[in-house]
């Protein structure tokens, strides 16, 4: 039977997580979950599961969103799993899709939670020890990796109302945050960021990158252009760039494109 995982990343932390979740299990397919991302789930999966990113106690709005809007067949014997990459707490997260997945008449049998590189580079300075958090996350995906191969359950905890509102609010407020990028002269139009916009919220016009206000916040364009000529405000302008050492922008690109 087949294995299907389904990865929303930004900056590559979530994808390293799910490249070494699939190469433990067999016949294992990596799926992106972007914009143009097909909503039919195929049936019978012996596993299947969804790495993201924690964004303000729950899971980016593109994960919740097909979740919600998917062709879900019955679970039968479907081992379903999650696992959200965070840098500061994993949150609500877990809890979320769980409850999630239960109003769609699925249950989630295990969820875990792993230690990533914090790099929402809008919010907060880059500190160093990429090394560090790298070792770390590939350890404890690894252990992830294990149990999930071994189908383990974990409890899956509750959601907590108060966490649940800060993220919906948290939420509400991120597609039109775009409107505080600014492109400088740097701009060669390379077209990166809109290569890599998981939304599609990017295009070129007349050479300099246009934002169309249903931003998904996870911060790639900034994070990846090779110019740095993309910035938050004036947030952003001498913070450093971080993008996961094994993930090339070129790979996350062909990701999206075979999504």
């Amino acid at each position: 039977m087949k294995n299907r995982v389904y990865v929303f990343t930004g900056t590559g932390n979530s994808l390293n997580a799910a490249k070494i979740i699939a190469a433990a299990l067999p016949d294992c397919e990596v799926a992106a979950l972007c914009r143009v991302a097909p909503l039919e789930i195929p049936a019978n999966l012996e596993r299947l599961g969804f790495v993201f990113p924690n964004y303000a106690n729950g899971a980016p709005r593109m994960v919740e969103e097909f979740i919600r809007n998917s062709k879900l067949p019955a679970q039968g014997d479907t081992y379903l799993f999650a696992a959200v990459t965070y840098g500061g707490m994993a949150g609500n997260a877990i809890a979320q899709i769980g409850a999630q997945f239960q109003q769609r008449g699925w249950q989630l049998h295990y969820g875990a939670a792993i230690r990533s590189y914090p790099n929402a580079v809008a919010f907060y300075p880059m500190i160093r020890g990429v090394r560090f958090f790298t070792r770390m996350s590939d350890r404890q995906a690894q252990r992830a990796a294990k149990h999930i191969a071994e189908k383990r359950n974990t409890a899956i905890p509750p959601v907590k109302a108060a966490a649940q509102k800060y993220h919906a609010d948290f939420l509400a407020q991120l597609p039109a945050g775009d409107s505080n990028f600014q492109v400088s002269g740097e701009c060669v139009a390379c077209g990166r960021c809109q290569a890599l916009c998981p939304a599609e919220n990017i295009t070129l016009e007349n050479g300099t990158p246009a934002f169309h206000h249903r931003c998904e916040g996870c911060m790639a364009c900034i994070q990846f252009c090779p110019k740095r000529a993309i910035d938050c405000q004036d947030k952003t302008q001498k913070r450093r760039r971080y993008s996961h050492p094994k993930i090339s922008a070129q790979e996350i690109m062909h990701f999206r494109g075979g999504a």
